[in-house]
């Protein structure tokens, strides 16, 4: 649990110091629960760039399939 809280605080610090155009995600924490612990910056950069790509399919999954739902 340590080293996930660790990796938790070290992500923050990146996305603060490093990469500020993903601050939105400081404030989901399920979005941050979703970053595998102890990822290289560049690894951590390409999931954190992936991340609103994913939510947009899933948000269009929710959407096609409420309205199917409605016909």
């Amino acid at each position: 649990k340590k080293s996930r809280e660790r990796s938790q605080e070290e992500i923050k610090s990146y996305i603060k110091e490093k990469a500020p155009r993903y601050r939105s995600f400081l404030k989901k924490p399920e979005v941050l629960n979703s970053i595998p612990p102890n990822l290289s910056e560049d690894k951590l950069e390409e999931h954190l760039y992936k991340i609103p790509i994913l939510l947009e399919k899933k948000s269009k999954t929710i959407l096609t399939s409420l309205s199917m739902k409605s016909r």
